[in-house]
Order: structure tokens, then sequence, then C-alpha cells
């Protein structure tokens, strides 16, 4: 595999050795990800909490498409959930125990953040969508439950509204609800 993850975060505050004045208080984490960005600054976050590692290069690659291993990885994380003790598990016949995202990826299961597919697979390499992503992060939320009716009237607003699956309604509606999304310019 081209790209592997690292437990062991990049330390780029041994970059900010030597810095002194007002640039002494600019933290930018990647160098691929300019102050510009829309996102530079939660990513920034994420990665001042060791949520994000980026890639052994050193680069985020912000524009890149997330795996479900990577994201399966950031929820874990995200949630303090990897603070519990991981450990590898043979639950997916395409994530063997020897795989970077194996104990992760079974956190997650376990959690009942993700799930995999009905063939016994993960699909670990597979981009997660945006209706995956946005349902797994609304399972860790403690939130109220939501009705389908509220469900449907947030998800009016954005103007992909009506496609997002119906399996996964509540839960993005949910995450929207909580935030997610919410640097959005056009939803």
């Amino acid at each position: 595999d081209a790209l592997r993850k690292s437990y062991e975060p990049f330390d780029m505050n041994s970059n900010l050795r030597g810095m002194t004045g007002a640039a002494a208080n600019i933290l930018n984490y990647f160098p691929d990800v300019s102050d510009r960005y829309w996102a530079s600054c939660d990513i920034d976050k994420l990665a001042m909490n060791d949520v994000v590692v980026g890639y052994p290069d050193k680069m985020f690659k912000p524009d890149r498409n997330i795996s479900r291993a990577e994201f399966a990885t950031m929820l874990v994380k995200g949630f303090n959930m990897d603070n519990c003790g991981l450990e590898a598990k043979s639950i997916f016949s395409d994530v063997p125990m020897s795989n970077w995202a194996n104990p992760l990826i079974a956190k997650a299961v376990d959690e009942k953040l993700m799930k995999g597919y009905p063939n016994g697979r993960f699909m670990p390499q597979k981009h997660v969508t945006r209706a995956e992503a946005l349902t797994a992060m609304a399972k860790g939320l403690n939130s109220c439950k939501m009705d389908e009716c509220k469900a449907k009237e947030i998800l009016s607003k954005y103007k992909d509204g009506c496609r997002v699956p119906s399996w996964s309604q509540i839960p993005i509606a949910t995450a929207l609800d909580n935030g997610a999304l919410s640097d959005l310019k056009n939803p």
C-alpha cells in the first residue's frame, strides 16, 4: 500500500523551535494546508488533538477522498475511544489482523459507529461517502432522538437534501442539527 498511517503523530512543535515574535503564535500543522483554505482552522484543531496525523510525507492532502479505514481512525480518536485500549480483531475478511487500521476499525464497529457490508467485508480502502460519514458522526453524539418529520425539515434546507438515502436521513439530520457542515457557505 502506497499510503500507510502511523500511530505516532507528526510533531509539528519541533518545527516551531526558534520562532519568535508574531510568527511564533502561528501554527500551521501541514504545509499543504494554507491559512486561506476553508477548513484550515478545523484541520489544525484536529491535528492538535491527534485526531488526524497526516501522511508519512507530512502532508494532509485536504482535497483527497478519505477511506473508510481513515475515517474509522478519525472517529475513534475524535470521540476519545482510543484511550480504552485497542485490540486487533478478525471481524472482516478484508481487514487482516496485520492491517494498520484493524484495531481502530474494530473499535468503531464495536461502538456501533460504523459497520461492514453484508458480504462480511469492511472495504477499508473504499472512499467513505458523506452519508456514511455523517451517519457515523451522529451515532457518536449524545443528542435527543429525532423523528422523521424533523429530519426532513432539516434536510430540506440543503440543495441535495432530497437525495439523502432513507437509511441515513435521521442520523444525517441529527449531525447537521448538532453543527456538522455548519462552515459551508452553500448548504
